[in-house]
């Protein structure tokens, strides 16, 4: 798995009376995925040889049909899983506080995603199990948008002799 992130933040005063920001993230990623050989690792003997004198993977390790070798999907062509997900996070904000003790709020935040994923299993991975080969590509793009306004803060302080209440 490759994964890859980068962050932003800028926050800035606006007079006397109001601020402004914003933090922005992009993710990346970029992942293969397998079938799982522990299942299958699990059920063939411990005595089966996974390699035949030839160094050549063997499917069926003590010619069992029902059983296939958990190495299989390593060789190549047999068997390719890939996704790329990227992902960009934007939150920007405007307060204001109109006088001292109240502060006013409202975010809006947007996410944009973007999703490709390419497989292909041969007729011999561990997916497939002796049936036709699979290939399929899928890709997507979302975009969820929330618009918060953060109801009124009110607070107060007061200094009595060297004490502070808030």
């Amino acid at each position: 798995m490759k994964r890859y992130t980068a962050r932003l933040g800028l926050d800035q005063q606006l007079g006397k009376f109001a601020k402004a920001g914003m933090q922005l993230q992009f993710t990346y990623y970029d992942v293969d995925q397998r079938t799982s050989p522990m299942d299958e690792a699990s059920k063939i003997s411990p005595f089966s040889l996974p390699r035949d004198s030839a160094g050549t993977v063997v499917l069926s390790p003590n010619n069992e049909a029902a059983r296939w070798n958990p190495l299989i999907d390593e060789e190549p062509g047999i068997a390719y899983n890939n996704s790329v997900t990227q992902r960009t996070f934007g939150v920007a904000y405007v307060e204001i506080n109109p006088i001292k003790g109240l502060s006013l709020r409202t975010n809006l935040g947007m996410v944009f995603t973007s999703l490709a994923n390419g497989a292909f299993f041969d007729k011999n991975s561990l997916l497939q199990r002796g049936t036709n080969s699979l290939g399929s590509y899928t890709s997507g793009k979302a975009r969820n948008t929330n618009w918060e306004n953060i109801s009124p803060t009110i607070s107060s302080s007061k200094n009595i002799i060297s004490h502070s209440l808030e």
